[in-house]
């Protein structure tokens, strides 16, 4: 069964970078002149 708190860790750590890269994408939009 290996680490569960390893297991969870990772999956923080997916969210973030998810969430981080959604606020990325939005910053970008919202200064990028609209066309």
């Amino acid at each position: 069964m290996g680490r569960p708190r390893t297991v969870q860790i990772i999956k923080e750590n997916q969210e973030e970078e998810r969430a981080a890269h959604g606020a990325r994408q939005r910053r970008t939009v919202r200064d990028a002149p609209e066309t």
